[in-house]
């Protein structure tokens, strides 16, 4: 009867139902990217003008405005159904990821063989060689790639160097000119970096590697981080301001929305019952590879609060073809708890976008990590648009 009444008062225009939304907060965590929300921000105003092209649609999204450790930014969207008012909230550690951000070539040797060394003692490197083929590229491109590049470099040394002593001997010059041969090694740290602009391995390298230090407590300044999200989840959720609360991690951001959602649960058990619907939504995750190596005790609490709490809805979308991500695997996967917990969905991108487009996208590892937050050409395959700032309440669909 409760129902009824709510809805008789939509349509009378008294307030939305609650299936629908017309105020949503969106609460978002990045992965591990320096570039900081512009690259979200001009991604969304870019699909805007493509989505508004669509009969049932029209997005518009305002600027950017500098918030403590945010960004925040408007999402107009117009549904037949109604115009839905959405604030998108980018969580910023950016600042902390440029700082573990080592840019020289020593430095990422050595961090290169601290997150294999981790992950072969844990077993984690075993377990994603065997879950699939993506996986096992994702685990092993950089290493092979690294040893591979590295071999090739000294084959050629060597062989130029036996060429210019030949040479030499030829035209009655000393052989020992030959031993100029190793200067090419000078030229190898360029090659890589050209190389790796295009591969984007060691991005991948860097995102296991924060696994690894997270496990060891390495980074205190974003545990404290993670514990202001949490306040700001709770004293958004007692604000009055929202019909609805969507949590969005990306990527490693997943680990970190999970971590926050989990915090702010403990404070609140109450969170997603009393005030407005919240939910989790994960794209593109890579949280196995973090329980593998061993969470720290303040997330495994946080991680067990949010399991048992299942009036949060929590959805993971990861294409299994995604080798930034653990795709062939629940994100609670070498964790304890129930798997089922998580509802899982496949973004179906072959299907969700044009042969041309997924071709594109299948030559560019990179934009295909991104592609979870982007319109697609068959909005019935993968509706990101709708399903973000959309009119339907996501959370109390699948609250229970």
């Amino acid at each position: 009867m409760e129902a009824a009444s709510i809805d008789d008062g939509m349509a009378r225009g008294e307030g939305p139902s609650r299936n629908r939304v017309s105020r949503r907060l969106i609460l978002y965590v990045h992965g591990f990217d320096p570039r900081g929300p512009g690259i979200v921000h001009a991604l969304q105003r870019e699909d805007a003008v493509r989505e508004s092209a669509r009969p049932d649609r029209t997005l518009t999204v305002g600027p950017r405005r500098r918030q403590s450790n945010a960004s925040a930014w408007s999402v107009e969207a117009v549904w037949p159904e109604g115009q839905v008012a959405n604030t998108f909230v980018a969580l910023r550690w950016d600042d902390l990821v440029r700082s573990r951000w080592d840019r020289t070539l020593t430095g990422q040797a050595r961090g290169l063989m601290r997150w294999v060394s981790a992950y072969l003692r844990t077993g984690a490197m075993e377990a994603l060689v065997g879950a699939s083929r993506t996986m096992a590229i994702g685990a092993l491109a950089l290493p092979v790639v690294v040893a591979a590049f590295l071999l090739a470099g000294l084959i050629v040394t060597v062989a130029v160097g036996f060429g210019l002593a030949a040479v030499a001997a030829a035209f009655g010059l000393p052989p020992w000119l030959g031993l100029a041969a190793p200067g090419l090694l000078l030229l190898l740290p360029d090659l890589w970096r050209r190389l790796d602009a295009k591969v984007n391995l060691c991005w991948l390298g860097r995102g296991h590697l924060h696994m690894v230090e997270l496990s060891q407590g390495a980074i205190p300044s974003l545990d404290a981080r993670i514990d202001a999200f949490a306040d700001r989840l709770l004293h958004e959720a007692k604000s009055g301001d929202w019909d609805e609360i969507l949590i969005i991690g990306h990527s490693s951001g997943s680990i970190h929305a999970a971590d926050l959602t989990g915090r702010a649960l403990q404070r609140d058990p109450t969170l997603g019952r009393v005030g407005p619907g919240v939910a989790l939504i994960t794209l593109g995750h890579c949280m196995p590879g973090y329980s593998m190596v061993g969470p720290t005790p303040v997330y495994a609490a946080a991680l067990a609060a949010l399991a048992e709490a299942r009036q949060i809805r929590w959805l993971d979308i990861t294409a299994a073809a995604d080798p930034g991500a653990g795709g062939a695997w629940s994100p609670l996967r070498h964790s304890p708890y129930d798997e089922a917990r998580v509802e899982r969905r496949s973004p179906r991108f072959h299907k969700a976008l044009s042969p041309e487009a997924f071709r594109a996208l299948k030559a560019d590892p990179m934009a295909y990590h991104f592609q979870y937050m982007r319109a697609c050409d068959d909005p019935a395959v993968y509706d990101w648009t709708r399903l973000a700032f959309g009119p339907d309440a996501f959370s109390r669909a699948g609250a229970r």
